[in-house]
């Protein structure tokens, strides 16, 4: 399914995973609004797996763009998240984390939690939709 995140997406609030890899926690350039819509994908104690940029990266969002075989893309807002600051980030949006690891080639990745009994729409992106 290749859908923006932030439309309308089949059976909301009942996924058991969201999986951003690949430094996707970027897309839109604001980690905290995304992390709030896929909080509201997932089902109470559904995991939300990330990758995460290494200690000490904070945020940073800038404007980006994709070349490929002499192609340029518009540019689009993108962020980078560090490991320092996911639990921060997870808890605004609702979510907790789980789990941290690192890997040989120094990737880290987080799992994130909807707590059970949480209710995602405590924790709504103020940015209007649509």
């Amino acid at each position: 399914m290749q859908r923006d995140v932030f439309e309308t997406l089949p059976h909301e609030g009942a996924w058991s995973t969201v999986l951003l890899a690949d430094g996707n926690i970027g897309i839109g350039g604001d980690p905290l609004a995304l992390l709030r819509r896929v909080a509201e994908l997932v089902e109470p104690g559904g995991q939300v797996v990330v990758d995460l940029a290494v200690p000490g990266v904070g945020i940073v969002s800038r404007w980006a763009h994709l070349r490929c075989d002499g192609a340029v893309s518009k540019p689009f807002r993108w962020s980078l998240v560090g490991v320092d600051v996911i639990e921060d980030l997870a808890r605004q949006a609702g979510l907790e984390l789980r789990t941290l690891q690192v890997a040989q080639d120094d990737r880290w990745t987080a799992v994130l939690r909807r707590p059970p009994g949480i209710d995602a729409d405590l924790f709504p992106d103020p940015r209007p939709r649509g």
